[in-house]
C-alpha cells in the first residue's frame, strides 16, 4: 500500500511540475525577451506608418487636406532622420546618455509643436483627444487599457 501511495505521489508531483513549466513557457513573450517597441519608442526601428499611427495622425476625424498631409509627412521624415542619428550615437545594451535623452525629448516636443502648427484649432483638439485615447492607461508600466 505504501509503494502504491509513493507512486501516486510521484505521478502527481511530476504532473504539477510539468504544468508549472508549460505555463511559464506559454506566458513568455515571443523571442524570449521583453516585447519590442513598448517603451518610449526605443524598442525598434521607426517608420512613418508606425509614427502616423502612434501619433493618431491616421484618425479620419482629423479631416486632413492633401497639403496638410504633405507637410506632416515632411515633418515626420525629418523627425525620423533626426532620431535615427541620435540612436546611432547610443551604445547597444547601454542606456542613452542624459545628453541624448534630452535631445530626443526636445525632438519629440518639436515634432508635436510642428504638427500642431499645421492643424487648425478644431483639428488640434481632435488630434489631442485621439492621442490621449491611444496612450496606455496608467502611463509607462501601467495596466493595459480595456
Amino acid at each position: 500500500m505504501l509503494s502504491k501511495f509513493r507512486g501516486v505521489l510521484m505521478a502527481a508531483a511530476a504532473g504539477a511540475m510539468m504544468l508549472v513549466s508549460v505555463e511559464g513557457v506559454t506566458q513568455a513573450p515571443p523571442g524570449g525577451g521583453p516585447p519590442r517597441g513598448m517603451g518610449m519608442g526605443m524598442g525598434g526601428p521607426m517608420d512613418k506608418a508606425g509614427m502616423t499611427q502612434r501619433m493618431a495622425l491616421d484618425d479620419p476625424a482629423l479631416n486632413l487636406t492633401a497639403d496638410q498631409k504633405g507637410r506632416i509627412d515632411k515633418i515626420l521624415d525629418a523627425y525620423i532622420a533626426d532620431q535615427g542619428k541620435m540612436r546611432a550615437q547610443m551604445q547597444p545594451g547601454s542606456p542613452p546618455s542624459q545628453e541624448v535623452m534630452g535631445a530626443m525629448r526636445a525632438g519629440r516636443e518639436k515634432l508635436n509643436a510642428d504638427i500642431g502648427a499645421v492643424l487648425n484649432a478644431g483639428q488640434k483638439n481632435t488630434w489631442e483627444a485621439a492621442m490621449a485615447a491611444r496612450r496606455p492607461a496608467g502611463g509607462m508600466g501601467g495596466p493595459p487599457r480595456q
